[in-house]
């Protein structure tokens, strides 16, 4: 897209577009700002009803109730699980969507920017988003064998 590295002096912008490359081929074409009409459209749609805001928090307290009931993550143990997923395999992976810094090895952070298009992280906790878009929480290696056990024996 650009001729150089820093070409456009801003190392954000760089790292940003430098991503952008590793995933697609782009081409950029200038758009003004009379004929940009989708930007325009989409900047004058109201803010949502205050009843579809409730909805939504509704939804998440329905959605933690979920976690903490189907999936033994109790607020106690909450802590520990997102601490056992910062230091799970998916260490980087978990860094990035954190903290928006990719690693310095282009390699591993191809890796990454491929892996995090079906990925969310949630109030701290990590979820895989399958074909269907449902969303399957990780599991760290520490609590597999203990859930896996809870949930045969019907606990």
């Amino acid at each position: 897209m650009f001729k150089s590295k820093n070409e456009t002096g801003n190392s954000r912008v760089d790292r940003w577009i430098m991503e952008l490359n590793a995933r697609f081929i782009l081409k950029v074409e200038y758009n003004p700002g009379k004929s940009n009409t989708v930007a325009d459209l989409l900047s004058r749609i109201p803010p949502p009803e205050s009843k579809t805001i409730q909805l939504l928090q509704i939804d998440k307290e329905v959605k933690e109730k979920e976690i903490e009931n189907c999936l033994g993550v109790e607020m106690g143990r909450k802590i520990d699980w997102i601490e056992k997923t910062r230091e799970s395999e998916f260490k980087g992976l978990y860094e990035f969507l954190e903290k928006r810094v990719l690693p310095n090895d282009q390699n591993e952070s191809q890796s990454i920017i491929a892996r995090c298009q079906n990925v969310i992280l949630n109030d701290g906790l990590l979820y895989f988003v399958d074909k269907e878009g449902e969303l399957k929480l990780f599991v760290p290696r520490e609590f597999r064998k203990e859930l896996l056990e809870e949930r045969h024996e019907g606990v």
